[in-house]
């Protein structure tokens, strides 16, 4: 803990003035160990042992804080309690400064959203499909893929949507975006969960979102 509020402590001070807002991109990756270490893991999909650190960088590249850990997906208590020491130490440094969590699907966890909210942390995240999440964009998919057809060549054809829903475990109803694309080998979808009020469903996720390093 006192090494990871140090990176902290470090990446603030890297900078000549508080800005005004910041954007943290978090993620995890694996990283393959050849001894006995503690906290290794052996990890199926990548059939090896290692380990699977929590990694964060600002949106600008810079290196914030990282976490070692057993070679295994976060559950989303674990993401909640590294980003509580996260938050502290930045706010430690920059108490009036902005904050925008940006990650893909497995870091969008109900733990997650409910801790953003509490603590005033905006949060753009990668939203895993679902059958009900696929039900508000079934129409647009059909039209999108016609679109496409009636007028193939080489650019794929891509449109919006934006709409309010919950997953079962949610504790409330959140923005949702839907990106879908349609091309010579069909459609694809995916979708975004933001708190961000401003913004459409494009420039929130090619403007936004796909901007995460």
């Amino acid at each position: 803990m006192r090494m990871g509020r140090a990176m902290v402590n470090l990446y603030c001070a890297s900078f000549r003035q508080v800005p005004k807002r910041i954007t943290l991109d978090i993620d995890d990756t694996f990283d393959t160990v050849h001894g006995g270490q503690q906290l290794r893991l052996f990890n199926a999909h990548y059939d090896e042992y290692g380990f699977q650190p929590i990694v964060v960088f600002d949106g600008e590249g810079r290196f914030v804080a990282a976490m070692l850990r057993p070679a295994k997906r976060p559950k989303g208590t674990e993401i909640r309690a590294f980003l509580r020491r996260l938050l502290r130490a930045i706010r430690a440094n920059w108490p009036g400064t902005g904050i925008l969590l940006r990650s893909e699907s497995h870091y969008c966890t109900p733990e997650v959203l409910d801790w953003c909210r509490a603590e005033r942390v905006d949060f753009i995240l990668g939203l895993a499909p679902t059958s009900r999440l696929r039900a508000h964009v079934a129409a647009l998919e059909t039209s999108t893929q016609k679109r496409f057809d009636d007028a193939p060549g080489d650019d794929k054809v891509r449109r919006f949507k934006e709409f309010f829903d919950a997953a079962a475990s949610w504790s409330r109803v959140e923005r949702i975006v839907a990106r879908v694309e349609a091309g010579p080998d069909g459609t694809d979808t995916r979708f975004i969960v933001t708190n961000l009020t401003g913004g459409d469903g494009r420039s929130l996720y090619q403007g936004l979102y796909c901007q995460r390093g």
